[in-house]
């Protein structure tokens, strides 16, 4: 049996469990001599979608606008516990965070055109 061990764990939770709720619950399987050391922790977001911006981009790509719900993690998720509204999207991409990560550059150019008039009429500017 070795004298030590150590355990990294990274939990994604979906609200309304919080931080606290999760390392509660790993406190309690601890003996007294284990230890918890919380590296990084936020809470999760929840989904709310701005409507005006799900109307934009199906006016802007000509189809309805998808809402879907995945795992993951966002920086997102930090400005949402100050009170900031936050819009995840992204044009079509794959293989994040891997040597051969991609962006498909004509939805990128769509997506600039969605993003770009969202924020014109949020400001009440002409695009």
């Amino acid at each position: 049996i070795p004298p030590a061990a150590e355990l990294l764990l990274d939990c994604r939770f979906p609200p309304p469990l919080t931080s606290e709720d999760i390392c509660e619950g790993v406190r309690a399987l601890l003996t007294p001599d284990d230890q918890l050391e919380v590296i990084i922790s936020a809470d999760p977001s929840a989904l709310n979608p701005d409507p005006e911006f799900l109307r934009i981009a199906s006016e802007v790509t000509g189809q309805p606008a998808q809402e879907i719900r995945e795992s993951g993690g966002s920086d997102g998720r930090f400005f949402a516990a100050h009170g900031i509204p936050v819009i995840i999207s992204r044009p079509e991409v794959g293989n994040l965070h891997d040597i051969d990560e991609w962006i498909d550059i004509p939805t990128m150019l769509v997506y600039h055109k969605m993003v770009a008039e969202y924020i014109n009429q949020r400001l009440g500017l002409q695009a």
